[in-house]
């Protein structure tokens, strides 16, 4: 039998405030932030590369509750954060106003230093001994293959984010050409998206409109088919009508595939289990792969559709 403690509630007082914190501040990463009711959220934490446990962000909802913030472990240390780089993170968190109440010292362990966060609980930082930045795989000191992914992830959402910015309504239903990929409004409101029978190059190029929908398409098919139920068909994926609706669409794509981006296992991208679509029996990061070009390619058509356009006013 294994098991594994994979997470830890730590009491706050506003969920907004500690993300804020442990990602600008201590530099972690947002795994996951989930509505439940009114005044609930699922957020959960963990720093970046870290494969260990997540913190989750619980915020304090009776008097018992809030009366513990900050004091969960009595005064005393409770949290022990492991680093490669601790020079590093003293130097940045310093700058940032992240409160030492000692100076680094050296143990039989390694070096080690205690900062309170932002609610008044005491971590260790700790670099263990024989463990330095250097010599360090990459520029992060995170080599596995799964952070290379999603950085790459994160490099291509960036210029899909600048793509997007500002982008109208008229801009996506303008047509570059007579001929090329179009969405239409149907009869009942949904705007359906046409479908090519070839990919030959007279074809011709797309209009704005064809290109989100294609990017929403293959983003949700995604997500469905690795980690839904796997029934969800490129008929059942409609255009949303505007591009303010075309931002929120494809952002909470992002969101969703970035949570399990960060829930996948060095073993789940090495095994075909989760390949289903686009492809059958390979890797399942071959699919987080495909999936970071796309979005890519995708970003960089909407980009010169948008110079097109502007240039043609």
């Amino acid at each position: 039998m294994t098991q594994q403690i994979r997470g830890f509630a730590l009491l706050v007082r506003e969920y907004d405030d500690a993300i804020a914190y442990f990602t600008d501040v201590l530099g972690f990463v947002l795994l996951e932030d989930t509505r439940v009711d009114a005044a609930k959220r699922w957020v959960r934490v963990a720093p970046r590369g870290g494969r260990g446990t997540e913190l989750l962000l619980a915020r304090a909802s009776t008097p018992a509750q809030v009366a513990q913030i900050g004091h969960q472990f009595g005064g005393r240390v409770g949290l022990f954060l492991h680093t490669d780089d601790f020079a590093g993170d003293v130097a940045r968190w310093t700058a940032a106003g992240v409160r030492f109440v000692e100076a680094p010292r050296h143990e039989p362990y390694g070096t080690v230093v205690v900062f309170e966060d932002l609610f008044g609980n005491r971590w260790d930082l700790v670099e263990p001994l024989g463990v330095s930045a250097s010599p360090r795989p990459d520029a992060s000191g995170d080599g596995d293959p799964r952070q290379f992914l999603i950085r790459q992830f994160d490099t291509a959402w960036s210029l899909t984010q600048h793509h997007l910015d500002g982008l109208s309504t008229e801009e996506c239903l303008w047509r570059p050409a007579p001929t090329g990929l179009h969405v239409h409004r149907q009869s009942n409101g949904e705007w359906h998206a046409e479908w090519p029978a070839h990919e030959r190059y007279e074809l011709g190029p797309p209009s704005i409109a064809w290109l989100t929908w294609h990017l929403g398409f293959w983003w949700s098919m995604a997500l469905d088919q690795s980690f839904g139920d796997g029934l969800l068909t490129r008929e059942g994926v409609t255009w949303p009508g505007g591009a303010e609706a075309v931002r929120e669409w494809i952002g909470r794509l992002h969101d969703d595939w970035r949570v399990r981006l960060h829930e996948v296992t060095d073993r789940d991208l090495r095994s075909n289990a989760r390949t289903r679509w686009p492809f059958r029996d390979r890797p399942f990061g071959d699919v987080v792969a495909w999936a970071n070009l796309e979005l890519m390619k995708n970003a960089a058509e909407i980009g010169y559709a948008r110079f097109l356009f502007a240039a043609g006013r």
